[in-house]
């Protein structure tokens, strides 16, 4: 994760996503993800032959989980590919074999969404998150609007932005205590606004 999280501060998801995939097959899942060639597959053969001739075994080796799948998201968003983010969520909520997304994935790719003004699938996986269920979906939080409604902003839909914060307004005003701190507009939202 370290190395991954270390690809999201470079902006460079291409190596993330090898390294993800390289997870994936170290740890017997099947690979979906675009890695981003054969290079990075190379290379991954490599530093396998390299931990045999160690003496470690691959069974040793965790699976990606969902801060792995979180950290090569946040590559993605950083470095503008918002195509790629949506494609890993999808991955997630879609495959047995992969960890659940939780807020922060669903955050990142708003917020991937919001980096290039893709502003109607940032709406949309708003409205996921508020229509699913609490079991299988997490809940919006403030960070969640706030990407959402920059999405809008950036992409000239001023209605679109303001009508998200009246929601947000209003669902700050439904719940309490600690439930309010999370959803309430700050300063952030109100500047993306």
């Amino acid at each position: 994760n370290a190395a991954i999280s270390a690809c999201a501060a470079g902006r460079r998801p291409e190596t993330a996503l090898a390294l993800l995939a390289e997870m994936q097959r170290l740890s017997g899942e099947s690979n979906t993800t675009s890695s981003g060639g054969g290079d990075a597959h190379r290379k991954s053969r490599r530093r396998g032959r390299h931990r045999e001739r160690a003496g470690e075994d691959d069974d040793d080796l965790a699976a990606p989980d969902v801060v792995t799948y979180n950290a090569v998201i946040t590559a993605c968003e950083k470095a503008g590919q918002w195509e790629r983010a949506v494609a890993l969520l999808d991955e997630m909520r879609t495959r047995a074999d992969r960890p659940r997304p939780d807020v922060i994935t669903y955050n990142a790719v708003v917020s991937a969404c919001a980096r290039c003004a893709q502003w109607e699938r940032a709406v949309e996986l708003l409205d996921e998150m508020r229509a699913g269920s609490p079991a299988t979906t997490p809940r919006p939080d403030r960070i969640t609007y706030s990407s959402a409604i920059s999405a809008c902003a950036r992409a000239g839909a001023a209605a679109e932005a303001l009508a998200l914060l009246d929601e947000m307004v209003d669902a700050a005003a439904s719940r309490c205590g600690n439930d309010v701190r999370m959803i309430a507009p700050d300063v952030i939202t109100y500047n993306a606004a």
